[in-house]
């Protein structure tokens, strides 16, 4: 979800670091043991914020409570556009192979759709409700940038796109997709594996055929 995660938890660990730091330094009338305890509080309320979003929340024993799908990694996708898609003279028709790259914690989503042609990344994310008994889907707006070699037939162009997803560590995730250039068509996600780490869309190829 398009937020600056790493800058927010540096200042919510700056203050807290400050707060305790002004506690330890003030003339506090209390006994050691109630001191401590106040001044540790900040500390440990950011390291249960930080390990709850990073961590906890994926364990077995909470992880069904929160409905939260855990889809971090690496996918393979199969895009198909649809016959009614306003696609230029000598464009891609498909089916056109890329991957998907997902950075989660529980708070935040960071989504990048690779292909040979273009780099896609998000503006915007949301998980969508589906019901008590079904786990969350997903739904987000991204920018897509082509490469050089595609240009002028192909511009920068934004869309949105949703994932239907039917449990809560899923291997396949079915979706549409919509752009403002008037193309629409659907994805298909296959996992592939937890890594996120790669120098280029060739590199994602080699390592994962």
């Amino acid at each position: 979800m398009g937020r600056p995660k790493l800058l927010v938890r540096i200042v919510v660990g700056g203050v807290a670091a400050v707060y305790t730091l002004l506690l330890l330094s003030a003339d506090l009338q209390l006994d050691s043991l109630s001191k401590r305890i106040i001044v540790l509080l900040p500390a440990v309320g950011v390291a249960a914020l930080w390990l709850w979003d990073v961590v906890l929340w994926k364990l077995p024993i909470v992880h069904g409570v929160t409905k939260r799908p855990l889809i971090h990694g690496t996918w393979k996708v199969l895009i198909t556009p649809h016959a009614e898609s306003h696609i230029p003279k000598g464009g891609n028709w498909g089916p056109i192979e890329g991957f998907i790259i997902v950075r989660q914690s529980f708070w935040s989503l960071d989504i990048s759709l690779f292909t040979n042609g273009s780099a896609s990344d998000t503006v915007n994310s949301s998980w969508i409700n589906n019901g008590v008994s079904r786990p969350q889907g997903l739904a987000f707006s991204y920018r897509n940038t082509p490469n050089m070699a595609e240009l002028p037939r192909n511009e920068v162009s934004y869309g949105a796109n949703t994932f239907d997803i039917r449990s809560l560590i899923p291997k396949k995730m079915n979706g549409v997709y919509f752009t403002d250039h008037y193309t629409k068509g659907s994805i298909v996600a296959t996992f592939v594996k937890r890594t996120v780490s790669y120098d280029s869309y060739e590199d994602m190829v080699d390592s994962n055929g």
